[in-house]
């Protein structure tokens, strides 16, 4: 693998050998320029410091770690840091060639109001430097520009907290009401972004889980408010790949029943419970249903798998059915994604029908490895509201950005976990079984990390927009170590227990309280943030 590849290279420059090794690579490259450096591992930043540490060649490690968000691919913040500790020269690009001067204000306001705002002193937060001489394009509602970052105060309805599943009950259909009304006041020349209406391709939503996202397209669906799907789910554990394999399933099972009636109440078919009733006196009609399938699948073993698919999607009007549905280019892309996944797998690996179905029903189980090219595949995303996850966002931007879920917890839940040790040279550790011993400090430390990576993804999340933010806070349940409550705690708080203080500190907050919180900030921010109960 990759990794090997890298492993195997460190080993070589560490034993002998290894320094004429290192200067051959010099020889041929005098200078070296690494981009997103924040993003680097221990075994990478080994390898270009054993080449590149000793002098004689130039290294420029470029990298900004307040938007170190990728540990989960092994990426690891405290390699940057190492690495930052030990350059010569430090220069800072503070210039914000993106956002409007209001919002970068606003930016600067949320994260300059909180000592050490990403956690860690080694990452200080300098305020951003709006560009000069530009023409911004504001986002004006008639006639006004409105404040470019906006905070929506979800109130508790009884002063307590708020239960996940209600705020995810609450928060999609809020977010997609507003989308609604920008594009309607749009359409009617009272929105304006610069001297254009605003169009759904200029709105994105940013969410942490595919579920979020999910969420996010169902409320926009019944708003009738074209979206697309920036998510890292897999091809085959959506609902598309189910439909497919029962559809197959009849085809290779013709004279079974139970799988007939599953393929026919498929959205591919589109045969309602009651009709299925109907049909099972209907002699006339059900042996119609029987001869079609016996058609496909004679032609699949004739012709081959695609021509039969092919055949079938265009007899049964497949493609009109599911566009008709909510989110139905996205079920369409998947079917037709699917559809060319098992075309090249039949020809690869000499499947018939029976073979093919075989095959599917092994990729569908979840404890199957997964292929890059099985990830989702983006439907068009033309003038349609882009809802992607925080991660897929970095290194992007849009006019009109909502961040619906930026209150996840920092809490260590049940089960392993894993941290750097800042008594061995933040050497990264697995703890596998929390039940072994007493690792309550350690919890502790894999807690601050957790928090410092969400205060980044925060700042990912806020520095994608162009013209306007809105952000959604409230007392909700988990939300007490999130990077929010950590920014909106008073400056003093910030010792060896932060988590468990943070946490303490909100649980003491009530609506009225966040709400003079908030109104602290948008004060501070001279009229850029605006906050208002949703």
């Amino acid at each position: 693998s990759f990794d090997d590849l890298l492993i195997r290279l460190r080993r070589s420059l560490e034993k002998a050998g290894g320094d004429e090794l290192s200067r051959e690579v010099r020889k041929r490259y005098r200078a070296a320029l690494i981009d997103e450096f924040q993003d680097t591992d221990p075994v990478q930043y080994a390898i270009f410091h054993h080449i590149f540490g000793k002098g004689g060649a130039l290294l420029f490690l470029i990298g900004d770690p307040k938007q170190a968000i990728y540990s989960f691919r092994g990426a690891d913040l405290f390699a940057y840091l190492k690495a930052a500790g030990r350059v010569d020269r430090r220069y800072t690009l503070d210039r914000n060639w993106r956002s409007e001067p209001g919002l970068i204000a606003a930016v600067n306001t949320v994260f300059g109001s909180r000592e050490n705002a990403f956690l860690y002193r080694e990452i200080p937060f300098e305020p951003a430097v709006a560009e000069e001489g530009g023409t911004p394009s504001f986002l004006t509602i008639r006639g006004k520009t409105e404040s470019p970052l906006q905070f929506w105060l979800v109130p508790s309805a009884d002063g307590g907290l708020i239960n996940k599943g209600e705020a995810e009950a609450l928060i999609p259909g809020a977010v997609a009401g507003e989308i609604s009304r920008l594009l309607r006041l749009g359409e009617k020349g009272e929105a304006l972004l610069g001297r254009r209406r605003p169009r759904e391709g200029d709105v994105a939503v940013l969410v942490r889980t595919n579920r979020q996202a999910r969420l996010m397209q169902t409320a926009l669906g019944r708003l009738k408010i074209a979206s697309v799907l920036y998510t890292t789910g897999n091809l085959f554990d959506t609902p598309e790949a189910q439909e497919v394999q029962r559809v197959l399933d009849w085809m290779v099972h013709p004279l079974q029943e139970g799988r007939i009636r599953a393929a026919l109440a498929t959205n591919l078919l589109g045969v309602t419970g009651e009709n299925l009733e109907r049909l099972t006196g209907d002699e006339a009609g059900w042996e119609e249903w029987l001869s079609r399938f016996r058609e496909y699948y004679e032609t699949g073993k004739r012709k081959g798998f695609i021509r039969m698919f092919r055949y079938f999607l265009l007899r049964e009007k497949v493609r009109s059915r599911l566009l008709d549905l909510p989110n139905g280019e996205r079920r369409l892309t998947n079917v037709l994604h699917l559809s060319e996944v098992l075309h090249q797998t039949a020809g690869e690996e000499k499947l018939g029908l029976n073979g093919l179905l075989k095959w599917l029903v092994r990729q569908r189980d979840p404890g199957s490895p997964r292929r890059e090219e099985h990830q989702l595949r983006l439907e068009s995303d033309a003038e349609a509201v882009k809802i992607v996850t925080i991660h897929k966002s970095k290194g992007l931007e849009y006019p009109i950005v909502f961040c619906p879920f930026n209150w996840e917890s920092s809490k260590i839940k049940k089960g392993a976990f894993s941290f750097h040790d800042r008594r061995d040279d933040w050497r990264l550790n697995l703890v596998l079984d929390p039940k072994a011993g007493d690792f309550r400090e350690l919890v502790e430390w894999a807690e601050q990390e957790e928090l410092a990576e969400n205060l980044r993804l925060l700042y990912v999340s806020l520095t994608r927009a162009k013209n306007r933010c809105t952000l959604i806070w409230g007392r909700f349940r988990d939300a007490e170590t999130s990077s929010l409550a950590y920014l909106l705690v008073p400056p003093g708080g910030a010792g060896e227990k932060i988590v468990q203080e943070v946490g303490t500190h909100f649980q003491a907050k009530t609506d009225e309280l966040l709400r003079e919180d908030l109104n602290g900030l948008a004060r501070k921010s001279k009229g850029m943030i605006r906050v208002t109960d949703l």
